[in-house]
C-alpha cells in the first residue's frame, strides 16, 4: 500500500515534501519544506515525534540543503550527529558521506570552536590529506597517523586500501613528453620549472624525488619519441601538451595491453575509449562552472560580453550553453574586438540606442519636444565579463555609465591582474571572480619559493607554472591517493572522472572595499557516492 502524504502526521508530510522537492532538484522547494518543519519543532516542540528513522532522513534533508548552499562543515556535521544514535549497518555509510562532503572543497573550511568531536576528527582528517598535496607519497603515513590521534574513530571506506605507509621510499621514474622547440617551446620551458619547482620541494622535505627525463616531441617522429621515453623505463609519462600530439599517442597505445599509465596536460580527440589520464586548462570547465553558478545565484538572464579571441569564444560558448541547459536565457552573446570603442559594445548590448531612436522617432512623430532619459534593457538580470584585465575594467566603468550598475557582474579568471591597481580595484568593485588557488595566492610557502625561483611565474606563463607543479603532484598522487579523492592543487581543486580525466573547480572571488575576498560557491546536489574509478597500475620496484 502506497501512503500518500496526507496520511501521515504534518511534520512527516512536510518532510516528504521536502525529499521530493531534493529529488526532483528544486532547492527553493525543499529548503521552503525544510522552514517549515523548523518552525513547527520550535514552536511546538515536535522533535521527540520523529522515530530514529525520520530523524536521520531530517538530518539527511538539512545536510544535503547546506552542501548545496557551499556550507561542507555543516553538512558534515549534520550526518555526523545523525551517526552516533544510527543502526550499526548504516553508521559507516553516514561515516562515508560525511567525508566526502568535507573533501568536497581541500583544505575544508576553518573548524567552529563548538564543533563535535566527531566533526573535529574527520576534519582533522581532511586536513592531513589536503596537507599531503606537495608531497602525496605521505598519504599512507598520514592516514596511519591519524588513526593513532584518534582511536576507535573508523577510517572512512575511501581510505581503506592505500599502498604500505614505506612505500614513499620508492620514487617514480617519470619520462616528460613535452615539445621544447617550436612554437608552443616556452609554455613547455614554464611546465618543466613548474615540475622541477615541485620536485626540489619535495626534496626540501627529505624525500628522495622523482627520477626525471624530459623527451621534445618536435624533436623526432612521435613514434621514436615514444619509444625513446618507453626505454627509460618509467613509471609514468607526463605529457604531451597539444591536442593533436596528445590524440596521436593515444592512438598509438590502443594496442598496447601493459604499458605505464600516461597523463596527456591536454584532452584527446573525441573517438576510442582513452588509453591516457589526462588533465587540460580547459576554457570550457570554467564556462561552465561560471553558468552554473549564476544559475544557483538564482539569475534567470545572462548578458556575456567576450574577446573575439578563440580562448574566449570556447569560453562564451560554453556558458551559454550550459546555462540555456539549465533552463536559463542568454540575452545576448556580445563579441568584441580590443581595438574597439568598449562602451559602444556595452551600450549596443544594452540596447541603449535602441531606446532612444525610439525616443526620437516619438519626437518626430508628435512635434513636441520631449524630455526623456535613457534606459538600458530590463531582460537581464546578471553579466559576465569574459575579458583580459585592462579591457574588464573598462567593461566594468561602462556598465555602470550605462545604467546597468545594479546588475551582479561575474568575471572569468583572465579578466584579474597579478598586480591590481588601486584604480582597477576601485573599477572592478563588487566583481566577483572565478579564480584559480595560485592567482589567490595559496600554496603556502611552496608556491612563493616557486615565484622568487622563477620571476617569471607572475607573467603571461604564471599558470603554466603551476600547471607543471600540479602535474609532478598528479602523477604521485594517482599512485598514493584512492580513486575518488580530491587533490587539491594549485590550477583548481581537482577530481577524477570516470572516463580518465581530471577536471578541476575554480573557487571564487570578490573584490569588496578595494580587497579580494573569497566567496563561497554554491555546490551540487551531493551524490549517494562518488564515481566509479579503476586505480593505476604500477610497476612495483
Amino acid at each position: 500500500m502506497v501512503m500518500r502524504p496526507q496520511d501521515k502526521n504534518p511534520l512527516e508530510a512536510l518532510l516528504l515534501q521536502g525529499e521530493r522537492a531534493l529529488a526532483a532538484g528544486d532547492l527553493a522547494a525543499a529548503s521552503a519544506a525544510q522552514a517549515q518543519v523548523t518552525a513547527r519543532l520550535t514552536l511546538r516542540g515536535e522533535a521527540s515525534a520523529f522515530s530514529p528513522a525520520v530523524a536521520l532522513r531530517w538530518a539527511q534533508l538539512r545536510s544535503a540543503l547546506a552542501f548545496a548552499e557551499g556550507d561542507t562543515l555543516r553538512s558534515a556535521a549534520l550526518l555526523l550527529q545523525a551517526e552516533a544514535n544510527a543502526p550499526e549497518g548504516q553508521r559507516q555509510p553516514l561515516i562515508d558521506q560525511a567525508f566526502q562532503r568535507l573533501t568536497a572543497t581541500l583544505p575544508p573550511p576553518a573548524l567552529p570552536a563548538q564543533a563535535t568531536e566527531a566533526l573535529a576528527a574527520y576534519h582533522d582528517l581532511a586536513q592531513a590529506l589536503a596537507d599531503c598535496a606537495p608531497l602525496p607519497a605521505r598519504l599512507p603515513r598520514t592516514v596511519t597517523e591519524w588513526q593513532a590521534r584518534w582511536p576507535g574513530k573508523p577510517l572512512p571506506a575511501l581510505l581503506g586500501h592505500l599502498p604500505r605507509p614505506d612505500a614513499e621510499n620508492d620514487p617514480l621514474r617519470i619520462a616528460v613528453l613535452l615539445p621544447f622547440t617550436g612554437p608552443l617551446q616556452g609554455a613547455a620551458e614554464a611546465l618543466r620549472d613548474g615540475l622541477l619547482a615541485a620536485q626540489f620541494e619535495a626534496q626540501r622535505q627529505g624525500y628522495g624525488g622523482s627520477a626525471l627525463r624530459f623527451f621534445d616531441t618536435r624533436a623526432a617522429e612521435l613514434a621514436r619519441v615514444y619509444g625513446q621515453a618507453l626505454s627509460f623505463q618509467p613509471d609514468q609519462l607526463l605529457g604531451p601538451l597539444d591536442r593533436e600530439t596528445v590524440s596521436a599517442l593515444d592512438a598509438l597505445r590502443q594496442d598496447e595491453t601493459e604499458a605505464p599509465p600516461i597523463l596527456a596536460l591536454n584532452r584527446p580527440s573525441e573517438g576510442a575509449a582513452p588509453t591516457l589520464w589526462s588533465y587540460a586548462l580547459e576554457p570550457e570547465v570554467e564556462g561552465e562552472q561560471l553558468a552554473d553558478q549564476n544559475w544557483r545565484a538564482g539569475h534567470r538572464r545572462l548578458l556575456i560580453l567576450h574577446d573575439e579571441a578563440p580562448w574566449a569564444q570556447r569560453l562564451a560558448r560554453a556558458a551559454s550553453m550550459h546555462f540555456e541547459a539549465l533552463g536559463g536565457i542568454v540575452a545576448r552573446r556580445q563579441p568584441f574586438s580590443p581595438n574597439e570603442d568598449l562602451g559602444a559594445t556595452v551600450a549596443a548590448a544594452l540596447l541603449v540606442e535602441e531606446g532612444e531612436a525610439r525616443s526620437q522617432a516619438l519626437r518626430r512623430v508628435l512635434r513636441v519636444p520631449l524630455e526623456t532619459e535613457p534606459r538600458r534593457r530590463q531582460d537581464v538580470d546578471s553579466v559576465l565579463l569574459i575579458a583580459e584585465p585592462l579591457q574588464g575594467q573598462t567593461l566594468k566603468s561602462a556598465l555602470a555609465y550605462y545604467f546597468a550598475g545594479d546588475l551582479p557582474v561575474w568575471a572569468s579568471s583572465q579578466g584579474l591582474a597579478s598586480d591590481l591597481s588601486a584604480t582597477a580595484l576601485k573599477d572592478l568593485e563588487s566583481v566577483t571572480f572565478s579564480l584559480t588557488p595560485w592567482q589567490l595566492g595559496q600554496g603556502g610557502l611552496e608556491s612563493q619559493r616557486l615565484r622568487a625561483a622563477f620571476p617569471e611565474a607572475d607573467g603571461p606563463l604564471g599558470l603554466l607554472y603551476a600547471l607543471g607543479v600540479d602535474a609532478w603532484r598528479l602523477a604521485q598522487w594517482q599512485r598514493y591517493a584512492p580513486p575518488g579523492l580530491p587533490f587539491p592543487g594549485l590550477t583548481g581543486q581537482l577530481r577524477q572522472t570516470a572516463d580518465q580525466r581530471w577536471v578541476r573547480t575554480l573557487r571564487l572571488a570578490t573584490i569588496e572595499r578595494g580587497a579580494l575576498r573569497p566567496a563561497p560557491a554554491r555546490l551540487p546536489l551531493p551524490q549517494a557516492s562518488p564515481p566509479t574509478v579503476a586505480p593505476l597500475s604500477f610497476r612495483q620496484r
